[in-house]
């Protein structure tokens, strides 16, 4: 006989004690020590979480009782069991009051409700894996697509949480009173995610104090590049973290691509003008340079905690890929330039937006990590009247909503100036527009009108380290 068990014979997840533990405090519902966590356990689990047919069984007669408004207890479940002829079989009267007896505190009784719950997935995904071999056998003419959904799939049994339920102030008095006083000994600060524009940091405290924030701005208004600038203003932050507690930058550079984003951070790091970095562009006299830069930059570059999604099509594969990293690293930040890329015609653009941007709030508030949704936007017949694509929305799901506006001059040609106006806020007070100012020459660095002005006597001062012309053609 071999000493290993085939694969075929072993017995599914599950936990013995974990299901004696659920069932005997639900005999005990009566009780004011046990009712909250019969409660819990009514509204989280079903018959079928339960590995054991005895325990199917008594959670099912348990559930039958709670229906009809009877009290749950032992004598009330022994005969719904007795009804359905199976008391017996479930080791009669005498079981049902050993499992009654058996008296756990409730953390005890809460971890078991998720033990019993946590194997029920296991046993689930046991049992999706051999769909799963079905469908890529029967879909292999679309791998990306059938892989996209396994995953999506996939996640369900990772992103169960605890349920529906209901507590009072009472049960939850310790957890709710520790979280007010860190709140009010907490100083104001900036977080580590951030915008990278002082003033604007300075009314919202950050990114980090956010979950979904969108910014919107119309057609080649520099949303791309601000986004950029956010990213490794936080990621250089999040990069003074200790390696084992270093969040991380998840960015989907959806409308130009791994390389373009590339190579515009790059050049953001080196402070040159990233059209430099495209073929032909560098003057012959300034390329020996231009590279010295470049390379400094790209090595730093690999040292800042940013992580690139490509090869993203579909609205799923951007939610399930940000919930894949979150488990992989920890996360700080997730940029995602732009949503409407993700659909190839109008109606499609709106239909993404729509649909996602209340599933990435979600997902933003269940990991704690702020999300940068970027979007484009237009205006209605009505002057000044926002028309952000998606119709209901990011707008309306955002905890925050910026309008990133370019300034033109007379002859219509936008400037390198602009701002930065609150359209909506929801943690945090409404807040006056941001004039701000962007320096393409030098890689695309945003400023304030302090910090401008600052940065102006610098160069000044120092003198230009390179003489750079500015190429018009930015967006």
């Amino acid at each position: 006989m071999n000493a290993q068990t085939p694969d075929d014979v072993r017995l599914p997840p599950w936990d013995k004690d974990a299901e004696a533990i659920v069932l005997g405090c639900c005999l005990r519902s009566e009780s004011k020590w046990d009712e909250a966590e019969f409660v819990h356990a009514i509204l989280t689990l079903q018959p079928s979480d339960f590995y054991h047919e005895a325990a199917q069984r008594t959670f099912a007669a348990i559930c039958e009782v709670w229906e009809q408004d009877k009290p749950v207890a032992v004598p009330t479940v022994a005969g719904r069991l007795r009804e359905r002829g199976q008391l017996e079989a479930v080791g009669g009267r005498a079981w049902l009051r050993s499992i009654a007896d058996d008296v756990w505190t409730g953390p005890h009784v809460q971890a078991a409700i998720r033990a019993v719950a946590g194997k029920s997935r296991l046993r689930q995904m046991i049992a999706w894996t051999g769909e799963a071999r079905q469908r890529l056998y029967t879909r292999e003419h679309e791998p990306d697509a059938v892989i996209a959904d396994l995953a999506a799939e996939a996640l369900r049994f990772a992103n169960a949480d605890d349920g529906p339920m209901t507590v009072t102030p009472e049960s939850t008095k310790v957890e709710d009173w520790q979280a007010i006083q860190s709140a009010l000994t907490a100083d104001y600060d900036l977080t580590p995610a951030r915008f990278g524009v002082g003033e604007l940091d300075r009314y919202t405290g950050g990114l980090g104090n956010m979950f979904l924030v969108l910014l919107m701005a119309m057609q080649g208004s520099g949303k791309t590049r601000f986004a950029m600038h956010a990213t490794l203003k936080s990621a250089q932050e999040f990069a003074r973290f200790p390696e084992d507690e270093r969040p991380h930058v998840l960015v989907f550079p959806l409308e130009e691509g791994r390389a373009p984003w590339i190579r515009n951070a790059v050049a953001w790091l080196a402070r040159v003008d990233a059209m430099k970095l495209m073929p032909g562009r560098a003057a012959k006299q300034e390329r020996e340079a231009i590279q010295a830069r470049a390379e400094r930059a790209h090595a730093q570059l690999l040292e800042l905690p940013v992580v690139i999604g490509e090869n993203v099509t579909r609205t799923e594969q951007l939610t399930t890929l940000i919930q894949i990293e979150a488990r992989r690293r920890k996360l700080g930040l997730v940029v995602i330039d732009y949503l409407q890329r993700l659909g190839r015609t109008a109606e499609e653009e709106r239909r993404a937006l729509g649909e996602v941007s209340l599933e990435l709030q979600k997902i933003a508030e269940r990991l704690g990590v702020p999300i940068l949704l970027l979007s484009q936007m237009s205006f209605s017949n009505v002057p000044g009247d926002v028309l952000p694509y998606g119709g209901r929305g990011a707008a309306f799901d955002a905890s925050l909503a910026i309008i990133l506006e370019r300034t033109v001059d007379d002859e219509g040609r936008k400037r390198d100036e602009g701002t930065l106006t609150c359209f909506k806020a929801r943690p945090i007070p409404e807040f006056p527009a941001v004039k701000f100012h962007v320096n393409y020459a030098n890689g695309g660095h945003y400023y304030d009108e302090k910090e401008w002005a600052t940065a102006q006597a610098d160069e000044a001062r120092m003198g230009s380290r390179m003489e750079v012309s500015r190429d018009e053609r930015y967006g």
